[in-house]
């Protein structure tokens, strides 16, 4: 859908703003199917505002925190696939991989979760937190060693 003139623009700017302002509220309210339906509004005119974020591409947030919702919907799946896309728009934030992780780990995938903080930690590896979490991963699979070996470093970095 283009848009012909700049009003058209301003319109759909400040449509997908309600909608994100919505989804935030609903979300912190614990009303997470009502901000999965307003995220989902707000990303179906990704398509006309992402031009405007060519550098610095916002849409990401927005897949992160409806991957968020799902994940409290107990709808893991969905999350992955959010989480997914947020980490294709925004690969070197590493919280997309934390929250891909521990949807992977409500999932019984362990291995995919561990591949996830592996990253979380490459790209942030004086983050102390982030070997807590893998070393959780670790210990999960029964990565007894690797588990201790994280938890080491997250006392380490502390």
């Amino acid at each position: 859908m283009a848009h012909q003139n700049e009003a058209e623009l301003i319109e759909a700017v400040e449509t997908a703003e309600g909608h994100i302002r919505r989804g935030n509220s609903y979300y912190e309210s614990g009303k997470f199917e009502e901000a999965v339906a307003e995220f989902s509004k707000a990303i179906e005119l990704e398509p006309i505002l992402t031009p405007l974020f060519t550098r610095d591409n916002l849409y990401f947030i927005i897949y992160l925190i409806r991957g968020d919702a799902y994940k409290k919907l107990s709808e893991h799946d969905k999350a992955v696939a959010d989480y997914d896309k947020a980490i294709e728009l925004e690969p070197d934030d590493p919280i997309n991989y934390i929250s891909r992780c521990s949807a992977y780990v409500a999932l019984g995938k362990f291995r995919k979760a561990a591949a996830d903080m592996d990253k979380a930690i490459d790209l942030e590896p004086d983050d102390a937190v982030n070997y807590i979490i893998r070393a959780i991963v670790n210990f999960r699979q029964f990565k007894l060693l690797k588990a201790v070996a994280d938890a080491r470093q997250f006392f380490k970095r502390r």
